[in-house]
């Protein structure tokens, strides 16, 4: 069994990504245009401010090579017709991992805002 895989951020944090308004502690000021909870970029510190799961999340979200709602449905959906060709009996070669595409699913679907915010 794998572990769960929780999402980057919380709604409230995409919330704030929305609104222009910084995700964590580290800017209080308005002109602190490097940090990244404001705008992206890498901070120079030795403190991390966001974790590696937050960062892809953020860099990824609104681009064209991020992932989007419809990706995850798209796995789910060849996952569950996987699961279908198997009970089915159906030659081996139609049948993908429906593990391995839930799993994929389930670590994308982490990377994106929650559904309503």
């Amino acid at each position: 069994m794998t572990e769960p895989i929780t999402p980057a951020l919380t709604a409230e944090e995409w919330r704030n990504v929305f609104l222009g308004r910084p995700i964590c502690g580290c800017c209080e000021r308005p002109e602190a245009d490097d940090l990244v909870c404001k705008h992206m970029v890498v901070v120079t510190t030795t403190v991390p401010i966001l974790s590696d799961h937050q960062r892809a999340a953020l860099y990824l979200h609104g681009h064209h090579f991020g992932f989007t709602r419809e990706d995850v449905a798209t796995l789910r959906t060849i996952a569950e017709s996987s699961r279908f060709a198997r009970t089915a009996h159906c030659d081996e070669s139609d049948v993908w991992d429906d593990v391995a595409l839930d799993s994929l699913a389930n670590r994308i679907e982490a990377l994106l805002p929650p559904e309503t915010l």
